[in-house]
């Protein structure tokens, strides 16, 4: 009996260690989450406040890139940790407790005109206005270096 009720403790203490461990996990990929999506309000915010100038130099501190007219081995979607370093802007988002604040980048990827109907194929339509789409990409590690999380977002800018 006395066997039977110390396999039964040492399971549940095992158990209660696994899900103290999971709900760890699950705090530390909410961080980096929170992390990201400050980045990603960063970046928005420089796409609504800036006149950028998308050749990949820094102006004013901010670095935007132009996608249009790159080999897709370029583009922010094929970018490894390093290029986030090299080519990203820092984000004014600090949360503390020895969290890295999150890097993003600011890409331009098309420049449309809104036509009839709202149609937003470039030269249709009467030419209402001119809309400048940028992409927004943010990525946010946790407490852990193990735990990252990236979020995109596009961003239409009318001129």
């Amino acid at each position: 009996m006395v066997l039977l009720i110390s396999i039964v403790a040492l399971a549940s203490i095992r158990g209660s260690g696994l899900q103290e461990a999971m709900s760890g996990n699950m705090r530390d990929r909410g961080l980096a989450f929170q992390v990201a999506e400050g980045g990603l309000a960063d970046g928005e915010n420089v796409v609504l406040n800036n006149d950028l100038l998308c050749d990949g130099a820094i102006y004013g501190g901010i670095r935007c890139l132009d996608d249009r007219d790159k080999t897709p081995a370029n583009s922010v979607q094929y970018f490894n940790t390093a290029n986030f370093t090299n080519f990203g802007n820092i984000s004014v988002l600090n949360l503390g407790q020895n969290i890295p604040p999150s890097t993003y980048v600011v890409e331009r990827i098309a420049s449309f005109k809104a036509g009839k109907d709202d149609d937003l194929t470039e030269g249709v339509g009467t030419n209402i206005s001119k809309v400048t789409a940028y992409r927004v990409t943010a990525i946010g590690n946790g407490i852990s270096s193990d735990s990252q999380a990236i979020v995109q977002s596009t961003y239409n800018l009318p001129h």
